[in-house]
């Protein structure tokens, strides 16, 4: 009977890829050849993935579960386990890295890998798939297994895994797996870097604090071989990427002078710009540079509580330089729900980074990732959090469970109508309106939810009607809707003239119509 391996996982939409699946397939040795990577989206039925799965006819399928995914995922193993109990079922990634013992899906499971895969996952397999019955271990030890039935169910134990290619222990590179589909449609993930120097307590990358890089040189070999199969547009996933001068500036250098259009996204330390960054920042092409930049508070006592330590008058310079640079589109984050934070103090943070003129200011509910330090707070600050995924805040010491469902829907509509950047213009009146402009759109935000009674699906058009009626404007509006070549303006934005004649017309063509009818039953 032929052996094969299924990696797969849900992806929030179609455009993501998952980097992780391609490197546990890179890293799979002798069994790369038998194991195909599979990718799916969370809009899709379960019991359609678990067809698609099942008709591969595999021998071990393993899933990649995320906050995201984790609902939709448990209901495909369910299915899968229901059916065919021989399949051999094998979860990893960070929504059961930690707590996992209890969780449904860890319970219809065969195995289970925390942490980093790649060495673990090849082990499994060869354990499962071959004669040899060698699980290495911390250690170096060698379990005597006689069957794959005696290997431990949950593989956490560390291995010494070296990020630098080609080496007995180290891990190999995943960026051949890349089709030229995805290259073409969809977005390419790269690291230069894994790991994270502070020990902010909502992020899983505070539990490590080892920053561990890979070859220099043999990362820009994989760019280089990306580029060459057409990709224009880079995602990297490193969790600090400008921490180090040395690593940084040769991957800015090797994109910088290429004579076509590209995109590279980045996440960056705010306070923590060198002269020589900042220097190179400024000759890139237009628009070329996304930065996402984690300010998440304003508040230095609620800063440092959450142990993320800041320097707030760098990071007020350092944003005023980024936006000077027209290379640079600036994405800012902000959390709301942090333990201790008033609503008075998230207002002067949000109005605080407003003022320095950001593109994009993305607010954020806290969630209470699976194995994070921010539950050390739970007690102290009375935090309540949804019991599934995405474990969002409901309610903490400063803020009641009303206000915070005020906050929830003031962050979806705040994305909705000021990141999108649909009405720039209008914005501007709206954000004038009440005192600071927190108030404003938290005002505007308490009338759209009483009106439509959602914060999902709201049409472009319904938006605007909305603010047209909240302002008593439309001419900016209008000029919003104009602004984007080939939109169309809604009948609530035509001139009365215009609305008549359209009016007319439609009457016309209905008794045009009538008396074709007419003249047809006469006949």
């Amino acid at each position: 009977m032929s052996k094969k391996i299924i990696l797969t996982t849900l992806n929030a939409r179609y455009h993501h890829t998952s980097l992780g699946l391609r490197y546990l397939k890179a890293n799979l040795k002798e069994f790369k050849d038998i194991c195909n990577i599979i990718e799916f989206t969370i809009s899709e039925s379960p019991i359609d993935i678990a067809e698609k799965i099942i008709i591969e006819n595999p021998t071990i399928v393993g899933f990649g579960i995320y906050i995201w995914n984790y609902i939709e995922t448990t209901e495909v193993i369910k299915i899968i386990k229901s059916i065919y109990p021989q399949i051999v079922i094998v979860i990893g990634g960070p929504e059961v890295s930690y707590d996992y013992e209890n969780l449904d899906v860890y319970n219809f499971s065969d195995y289970h890998i925390s942490g980093e895969g790649e060495e673990r996952f090849y082990y499994l397999c060869k354990n499962l798939l071959s004669e040899e019955k060698i699980f290495k271990t911390e250690t170096e030890l060698n379990i005597d297994l006689d069957n794959y039935k005696n290997l431990p169910k949950s593989i956490k134990l560390e291995f010494n895994t070296d990020l630098n290619y080609n080496k007995e222990l180290e891990i190999e590179s995943p960026y051949s797996l890349y089709s030229d589909s995805d290259i073409q449609n969809r977005y390419i993930y790269v690291e230069s870097s894994r790991g994270c120097p502070f020990g902010c307590h909502f992020c899983l990358s505070a539990l490590d604090k080892k920053v561990r890089y890979f070859s220099i040189d043999k990362f820009l070999l994989d760019m280089d071989m990306l580029w060459k199969k057409g990709a224009r547009e880079f995602k990297f996933i490193d969790r600090t990427f400008n921490l180090n001068d040395n690593r940084v500036l040769p991957i800015l250098e090797f994109f910088k002078n290429k004579n076509e259009p590209f995109f590279l996204h980045f996440e960056v330390v705010p306070d923590r710009l060198s002269e020589k960054l900042k220097e190179i920042v400024k000759d890139f092409p237009l628009g070329s540079l996304q930065f996402e930049v984690g300010i998440q508070t304003r508040t230095d006592s609620v800063s440092k509580r959450v142990g993320r330590f800041q320097n707030y008058q760098k990071i007020e310079e350092n944003i005023r330089f980024l936006n000077s640079c027209k290379s640079v589109h600036l994405h800012t984050d902000l959390i709301i729900g942090l333990p201790g934070e008033s609503l008075e103090e998230i207002e002067a943070g949000f109005n605080w980074l407003l003022s320095l003129d950001v593109e994009e200011i993305q607010v954020g509910i806290l969630k209470k990732l699976r194995g994070a330090i921010i539950s050390i707070h739970d007690k102290n600050f009375n935090m309540i959090y949804e019991t599934k995924p995405p474990y969002r805040v409901l309610q903490n010491s400063t803020i009641s469970f009303l206000k915070m469902r005020e906050l929830t829907r003031f962050a979806k509509y705040w994305d909705l109508c000021f990141n999108s950047g649909n009405f720039p213009e209008t914005m501007k009146i709206l954000l004038e309106k009440d005192e600071t402009p927190f108030k404003s759109f938290l005002n505007f935000s308490n009338y759209l939810y009483k009106k439509v009674d959602a914060t999902h699906s709201i049409s472009l058009d319904k938006l605007a009607e909305n603010l047209s009626i909240y302002l008593d404007e439309k001419e900016s509006i209008k000029n919003d809707y104009l602004r984007v070549s080939g939109r169309k303006l809604p009948n609530f934005l035509k001139d009365e003239q215009s609305t008549k004649k359209t009016k007319d017309t439609t009457y016309e063509k209905s008794i045009h119509h009538n008396k074709r009818q007419i003249k047809k039953i006469e006949q």
